[in-house]
């Protein structure tokens, strides 16, 4: 979305506290979440960003729900590890 107004829907979370999907009012593509638990931290749908490196010069900082984490996915090397808020 390189213009316009996202569109929001709230729902509460399995945490019993309020998150946020913003998407695209267009084609529904969700573009980002927050809430509560993530404090001023938006988790950004990586799938939205246009530049092709961005992934590749941006190393996460943040793993979440990594007690759900499949066995064949290793944790982000230097990435603090939270569980479900």
């Amino acid at each position: 979305m390189l213009s316009g107004t996202p569109e929001s829907i709230p729902k509460i979370s399995d945490s019993g506290k309020e998150i946020v999907s913003h998407f695209c009012g267009d084609c529904g593509t969700t573009l980002w979440r927050d809430g509560e638990n993530f404090g001023k931290n938006k988790i950004i749908k990586a799938g939205i960003l246009d530049d092709v490196d961005a992934l590749n010069n941006n190393k996460p900082a943040v793993e979440l729900y990594t007690e759900k984490r499949v066995e064949w996915v290793p944790a982000v090397a230097g990435a603090t590890q939270k569980p479900a808020m």
